[in-house]
Formats: C-alpha cells, sequence, structure tokens
C-alpha cells in the first residue's frame, strides 16, 4: 500500500519483515527483498501510467545511473558481515524515517535538471543494490525538486525507477551463492502487489502527509527494535 500511495516506503519494511518474521538469514533476505520490491513496484508503475501519472523520461534519466549503481552495490553488500548490514539497514532506516517525518510539502521547480537527477540516481541505485530497498523516500523529493514533476506524478515516476533499479541489484546477485526462497518471495510478493492496488487507488483519496508522518513513526520503531535485538 506504501509503494502504491507514497512512490517509497514499503519496501523499507520488507527486509525486517523477512528477517524478523519470515526467518531469513539476512544476506538471503536483502536478495528476496529485490523480488518483492521490484516485482510490487512494476505493478504499482503500471497502474500509475493507467492513470496518467508516470514520466517516462524523468524515470528512465534516473535509471540510467541507478541501474548500474545498484549492480554495484549488490556486490558489495556481499562482503559486509550480516550482523553489519543489519545495523547499517537500521541506520538508513532512521534516516529515512526522519527524513518522512520532517520534510515539507516540496514544490514543483518546473524543469528538469538533469546532472541532479543523474547524481541521485547513483545514490539511490547503491542503496537498492547494497540493502534491497527502493530508496522511494530519495526518488519522490528528487522528482518533485530536480525534475519538476507534480507529487503524484513523482510518486508515479518514483516506483518505476524502483523497478529498474530492483532489476538491475538481482542482475548482480544473479550469480552469488545466497539462496533465494522462491515459493514463499513469490507468496510475499502477490500479496504485497494486491496492496499496491489499494494504494494507487488512494493516492488521491487521502491526506498523503499525515500518512507519511505515521509511517515515519512506524519505521523509526522497526529500526529501533533492529538495534536493540542486534546489539
Amino acid at each position: 500500500m506504501s509503494l502504491g500511495l507514497l512512490g517509497g516506503g514499503g519496501s523499507i519494511l520488507t527486509v525486517p519483515a523477512l528477517v524478523y518474521w519470515a526467518g531469513l538469514p539476512p544476506l538471503e533476505a536483502t536478495y528476496s527483498s529485490l523480488v518483492v520490491v521490484g516485482l510490487t513496484s512494476l505493478s504499482a508503475a503500471l497502474q500509475h501510467a493507467f492513470r496518467g501519472h508516470l514520466n517516462l523520461r524523468a524515470a528512465l534519466l534516473f535509471a540510467a545511473t541507478g541501474i548500474p549503481a545498484s549492480f554495484a552495490g549488490s556486490l558489495l553488500s556481499r562482503r559486509i558481515p550480516e550482523k553489519t548490514l543489519l545495523v547499517l539497514f537500521a541506520c538508513v532506516m532512521i534516516v529515512a524515517g526522519l527524513a518522512m517525518l520532517l520534510r515539507r510539502q516540496s514544490q514543483p521547480s518546473g524543469e528538469i535538471s538533469v546532472a541532479r537527477v543523474l547524481s541521485a540516481g547513483i545514490g539511490v541505485g547503491v542503496l537498492t543494490g547494497f540493502f534491497g530497498v527502493g530508496g522511494g523516500f530519495l526518488v519522490v523529493p528528487t522528482l518533485v525538486l530536480f525534475a519538476g514533476l507534480p507529487m503524484a506524478d513523482a510518486v508515479g515516476t518514483s516506483v518505476a525507477v524502483i523497478a529498474f533499479n530492483c532489476a538491475g541489484g538481482f542482475a548482480g546477485r544473479f550469480s552469488s551463492a545466497a539462496p533465494i526462497h522462491w515459493i514463499g518471495t513469490l507468496e510475499f510478493s502477490l500479496v504485497a502487489i494486491a496492496g499496491s492496488f489499494a494504494g494507487a487507488f488512494l493516492v488521491s483519496r487521502i491526506p498523503v502527509m499525515m500518512l507519511r508522518r505515521l509511517f515515519a513513526v512506524f519505521v523509526l520503531a522497526v529500526a529501533t527494535f533492529m538495534i536493540a535485538r542486534e546489539a
């Protein structure tokens, strides 16, 4: 629902859900998360495109640097101890939660800053490949400020970018020795895709700022739990 409604956020909960609820090892969880987030984002992107809220040019600009950066990030994550990976992931969750909680409503700039969009694509791509998250909490404000998109279009374009980046991250781990539980991963994906339909339907019907703040508090609580448990 979060991916469909906010253009991000839901993917950052996929890894802790797979680790602490489904019981997967951290490395396998980040690998499986790329599948779940990628398929769910693709579904949400198609729904937003059908409603006319997807800017393909901006998505391709973002993906031009995001896909190779995601590939590189996925290769780098193999070298990090699993406990360290989870603590680093929790730190990213704290930053994301605070950003969602404190960020004011962004206003469209009116024109695309190609250099800034490409630069942002690198950072988001590395996060996607390394942690198995979509990075929508960074993509949406970047698309509003540097691509000049209205909020509804930024949300639809964000999920397309996330789908592209997840494909790059998955390709980087395809030869990895880490296994993937395909049945459980696809079951998780199907339920998440169903939630994305609900989110895309509600995007123009509920106050998004209020929802973002509530979700941010939840993200911060999960991150605190992860750090306490790993410590």
